[in-house]
């Protein structure tokens, strides 16, 4: 793994719980309701390698219809079809709103 650049451990990273998810599914016979959280994926990605891993991840849309991602880079939050932001209010209560 030492002669791959952080990013590139990521995507591997990424790659191998998808597979182990999907094994797992299989294994156990759950075709329905399954689904993939991620936090922080993409800290360590470009530009080019963060739309690459969100394809390699719309991929897995009909297997994994529920897909989390946890991300402080705001170039996601367009990216998906439900988004929320969560957010320190004044009164240093957290707040959540959809985006």
């Amino acid at each position: 793994m030492d002669r791959f650049s952080g990013g590139e451990q990521d995507d591997i990273a990424v790659a191998l719980r998808i597979a182990l998810s999907r094994y797992l599914a299989e294994l156990h016979q759950v075709h329905e309701s399954t689904f993939l959280i991620f936090d922080e994926i993409f800290g360590s990605q470009d530009e080019e390698r963060r739309a690459n891993l969100l394809t390699a991840l719309r991929t897995q849309e009909s297997r994994f219809p529920q897909i989390l991602l946890i991300s402080h880079i705001a170039e996601m939050q367009g990216e998906f079809a439900n988004t929320l932001v969560i957010e320190a209010g004044t009164d240093s209560a957290s707040r959540v709103r959809e985006v």
